[in-house]
């Protein structure tokens, strides 16, 4: 089954995977919404991380209309990672969004770097 989940998620973005990800059910941790946190960086860590690297690859350049075509595109395919559905995510990928549209690569790139490497520290970063 995770097979077949990771061949589909490959046809949407060859970014993209599935693996399985085993999170501890704590009682005490899900009372205090530990598990919505852990579970809601790992869905920050994975979109700003693929978004972040796909970046890495054009930001040396502007940006031909095609490549800003495919970027917005996965753009739109990393919201449905969304899966908490959460605000702070949402506008974030606004916010990436609109700084692809006005081809401010650089300075995204920087951010997601900065926001990935916060992730990181908190020791939340999950592979989803």
């Amino acid at each position: 089954m995770m097979s077949k989940a990771n061949e589909e998620l490959q046809k949407i973005d060859p970014m993209l995977g599935a693996e399985i990800m085993f999170i501890p059910l704590d009682s005490g941790a899900i009372r205090n919404g530990e598990m919505y946190e852990q579970i809601n960086l790992a869905v920050k860590g994975q979109i700003y991380t693929d978004i972040m690297e796909r970046l890495k690859k054009l930001a040396d350049s502007s940006l031909k209309t095609r490549s800003k075509s495919s970027l917005l595109k996965m753009v739109d395919r990393m919201e449905k990672i969304n899966v908490l559905d959460d605000p702070e995510i949402s506008l974030k990928i606004y916010q990436i969004r609109e700084m692809i549209e006005k081809d401010t690569i650089k300075p995204l790139l920087q951010d997601l770097e900065s926001e990935v490497e916060k992730i990181n520290q908190r020791g939340a970063y999950l592979e989803i």
